[in-house]
């Protein structure tokens, strides 16, 4: 029996049936009376469940096949579609398309950063198209995600990038990954490894890059430990002082750019210096670095959000939780074989 329907009924003085045709607007009963119940049940806190309202809808019109709903892909880059020139959102939304396929749900994305309309005329537009759960995919202002009404919506986020915003979210295992690159190079026979990482990628990882760096220098001698090439945006020259300073035997970086800068100075990659990737992707080839599986980062982005509106979880929950997908590596041309092969 449903407890709230209970409580709505002995406020509105009438049976429990009759409080469930009025939330489903059933048209036999007056309006007067609907609108009453209904009333009541906002005021008792009675939000209706959108994904047991569409079970039910298309077991009444005998459609297995029809779809349980619509997910929203909400993106913020500065343009609408800019977010497809990053192969990182473009496995997000794979990810999340495919599992939300499978799920039953159909997904559409959104621009979030449009400035033709407000953050509350786009929680109109999707609430409308009868849109409870979304996916925030992507960067973007603070601003613009700090003024959309999030009380309306069941949300997952994709990723670490909006700190003031504590949502269920799902995320690469930055930690796991740093170990992957830092155990792989060192199976190789590489002893001091480089690290190459900006402030603001390292900001966006919740200072999980850092940390990880760090952690595994611990472990290291102290001949090893090459000082972290830790600027506030990457430069040219202060990175080949860097690398020229220390002599790395191995780069790891987040950013290609730095092993294309070793290459114009007269290295060669791998037999003067190896080079490693923290976010390889099949943009990048024949590199070597760590996969980090974003594709199941939007596929967990969904079961995480279809459970929430299972549950009927809307806002910003109390206590987040995240869900840590780990990297696989993959093999290049940048690093040299194993040892023992």
């Amino acid at each position: 029996m449903n407890s709230i329907q209970v409580k709505i009924a002995k406020k509105a003085k009438v049976s429990q049936s009759t409080v469930s045709r009025a939330l489903k607007n059933h048209p036999a009963l007056p309006e007067k009376t609907r609108l009453k119940i209904q009333k009541i049940a906002r005021d008792l806190g009675y939000t209706p469940n959108p994904l047991i309202a569409s079970i039910f809808r298309s077991m009444r019109r005998g459609n297995k096949k029809e779809s349980l709903g619509t997910l929203a892909f909400l993106t913020a880059h500065p343009t609408e579609h800019e977010w497809k020139d990053f192969a990182t959102y473009r496995d997000f939304y794979e990810g999340a398309y495919k599992r939300a396929i499978e799920q039953g749900f159909t997904i559409e994305i959104h621009w979030a950063a449009n400035p033709s309309i407000t953050a509350e005329r786009l929680a109109s537009i999707l609430l409308a198209r009868g849109i409870a759960g979304v996916i925030i995919s992507s960067r973007g202002s603070i601003k613009t995600f700090n003024e959309i009404p999030w009380e309306r919506f069941s949300v997952v986020r994709i990723g670490l990038s909006h700190q003031t915003l504590r949502f269920n979210c799902s995320v690469n295992h930055q930690t796991h990954t740093l170990r992957l690159v830092s155990n792989q190079l060192v199976n190789k026979g590489y002893t001091r490894l480089g690290f190459a990482i900006t402030a603001k990628q390292n900001a966006a990882a919740e200072q999980n890059w850092i940390s990880g760096i760090l952690l595994w220098q611990s472990t290291q001698s102290a001949e090893n430990i090459v000082p972290i090439y830790f600027p506030q945006n990457l430069e040219k020259l202060a990175f080949l002082e860097w690398y020229h300073t220390h002599k790395p035997d191995a780069v790891v970086s987040v950013n290609p750019d730095t092993a294309q800068w070793l290459r114009e100075h007269g290295l060669i990659i791998p037999d003067d210096v190896g080079f490693a990737l923290l976010d390889w992707h099949a943009d990048y080839g024949n590199y070597a670095g760590a996969d980090q599986n974003n594709y199941l980062a939007g596929e967990a982005a969904v079961d995480m959000l279809v459970d929430q509106l299972r549950r009927n979880e809307f806002g910003i929950p109390d206590h987040p939780r995240t869900l840590l997908i780990e990297s696989s590596w993959h093999e290049g041309e940048t690093v040299r074989q194993n040892l023992h092969v």
